[in-house]
Order: structure tokens, then C-alpha cells, then sequence
């Protein structure tokens, strides 16, 4: 996929922004013409996860879809998560990876970045463990935005 300069720039905006607050944490790749974005996160209980974003053709203007690539995620009862659940706060991926809810669609705008969202992915994150200790539904520890 071929960049505007428009776009160029803003990658390069993102770049920064997330190298300032996720150094040496942060891969960049082009995989089948698509540029991908990966950050390693650590939760507050020491667990890694990998979270990702492919960017569509008209970055920043769409509201981004966010991964979790890694690690395989279930419930507290062992079941696995639920994809396009509102207690999860998940989406249906056809790639078969949990999807976070983090934006609501209509109410992004360009002037969101990828740092906000993998900021949302690391508090969806905070919330999911919250789930695994108490058995809690993510609700409560997330709330649903409007």
C-alpha cells in the first residue's frame, strides 16, 4: 500500500509517540502490503501480552481494529473468551483473535492516535486479569462507552 504525505507524516507522528512511551517494546512491519503495529504490555501482574494493529488504507481516518496476538486468552472457568461480547467488551475478528472493544466507531476521529489505543488495549487488559482473579464480568471494571 502507497502512503500519501499526509499519511507519511502522521506515521511518523505515531512512530514517536509510541517509541516515547513503549520503548523497546514497539515492531513495526509491512505484511502483505499492510503496515502492522505491535506493542509488547506487561500487566500490573507481570504477564506479557502482545497487542496489534494493522493499519486499512485510509489511516487515521477509520477507527483502528486492536488484537490480542498473544497469549491465548479464556475465561476465569476455562472457557475460552468470547469474541463480540458486550461483557468482555470484545469484537467478532474473522482472524479468530480477540478483538478489544476500545472506541466507539462513530466518535473516532483523526486526531485519535495509536498510542490512545493501545493505552484503551492496556486498561481492557487490567480489566480481563481483574476478571481471571474474581470472576467478575469485564463490566465491571470497564465501563461501556457512548
Amino acid at each position: 500500500m502507497s502512503w500519501s504525505n499526509y499519511q507519511l507524516r502522521r506515521l511518523q507522528h505515531e512512530k514517536e509517540i509510541l517509541a516515547k512511551y513503549f520503548p523497546g517494546r514497539v515492531r513495526w512491519s509491512n505484511v502483505h502490503g499492510r503496515t502492522k503495529v505491535q506493542v509488547q504490555l506487561t500487566s500490573n501482574n507481570n504477564r506479557n501480552y502482545t497487542l496489534s494493529i494493522t493499519l486499512g488504507e485510509d489511516f487515521p481516518h477509520s477507527c483502528p481494529t486492536l488484537l490480542v496476538e498473544s497469549p491465548s486468552l479464556s475465561q476465569q472457568n476455562g472457557m475460552p473468551l468470547p469474541h463480540n461480547s458486550l461483557q468482555f467488551h470484545t469484537l467478532h475478528d474473522p482472524s479468530g483473535l480477540v478483538s478489544i472493544c476500545h472506541f466507539v466507531v462513530r466518535a473516532w476521529t483523526n486526531e485519535n492516535t495509536l498510542y490512545q489505543v493501545f493505552m484503551k488495549g492496556r486498561l481492557w487488559i487490567e480489566g480481563y486479569e481483574g476478571h481471571l482473579a474474581t470472576g467478575r464480568n469485564m463490566d465491571f471494571y470497564l465501563r461501556h462507552q457512548s
